[in-house]
């Protein structure tokens, strides 16, 4: 079988029979190891496929693991809990995913999000939802539309589910000022409402409308947009380095 010859980190020129390659190649999934040394048969430096993987799988990796939609076949929707902060970051973290906080639409809905995440939301013990009045005091709507409708105290023509604290009068807009809804749970089993101050820091609870999407978020797309022009320039000029260093034919 005729040989392929291939560069290595000291610039020596070794022999590499395709069978070693084929061979490489098929256990590629078993270790990084392994495929990068597959990679190395096909012309780049083990270094250079080196960087490149580490650089990728740190880059892209965390945002990978991070992002762990759950999917309700209840609403056909998918729900993330994002880390703890403010209202108006958890609304741009949903944006930056295409999505919003959730639009709450009935109680099976609700009683789904409080069994599903009540274990998750840790110390906070409550989590941001979509409803808010920041533009008008007293007027609750969704950050989802105008499909989730509307609240206002007291307004028969008001058509959005609620489900409010009871016993404190929520929402009582307390304390300076409380223009958006968290969801508490600490308190009863179903998950009831409270107004709070957006200035707050609790998770939040994005819906993003169908099957689970792939998680890689915006710090994960900016990573490899940035990486990929560099990882074609360390392939191409790798594998132009090992043409140029193989024997010519006869």
């Amino acid at each position: 079988m005729e040989a392929m010859f291939v560069e290595r980190p000291t610039d020596d020129v070794v022999p590499c029979r395709a069978s070693a390659c084929l061979a490489a190649e098929a256990r590629r999934h078993e270790t990084t190891k392994e495929w990068i040394l597959a990679q190395s048969c096909r012309g780049a430096t083990p270094l250079a496929w080196r960087v490149f993987v580490v650089t990728i799988f740190f880059s892209a990796a965390g945002p990978l693991r991070a992002a762990e939609w759950i999917y309700n076949p209840g609403t056909g929707n998918s729900y993330l809990l994002t880390a703890s902060q403010t209202f108006e970051q958890a609304e741009a973290e949903a944006l930056s995913y295409g999505a919003h906080l959730v639009t709450i639409n009935n109680e099976p809905e609700n009683t789904w999000l409080f069994e599903t995440f009540r274990d998750q939301v840790g110390p906070a013990g409550v989590a941001w939802i979509g409803f808010n009045d920041r533009t008008q005091e007293g007027l609750w709507v969704w950050l989802g539309g105008a499909a989730g409708g509307f609240w206002m105290r007291d307004d028969p023509s008001s058509t959005s589910f609620t489900l409010w604290r009871s016993g404190t009068n929520e929402p009582n807009d307390c304390c300076g000022g409380e223009d958006a809804a968290e969801m508490v749970f600490i308190e009863g089993p179903v998950g009831y409402w409270n107004d709070a101050n957006t200035g707050g820091s609790k998770p939040g609870i994005i819906e993003h409308p169908g099957p689970p999407i792939p998680a890689l978020g915006p710090g994960g797309q900016a990573a490899l947009i940035l990486l990929l022009p560099a990882a074609a320039v360390i392939i191409l000029r790798s594998r132009d380095r090992s043409r140029r260093m193989a024997p010519p034919r006869g």
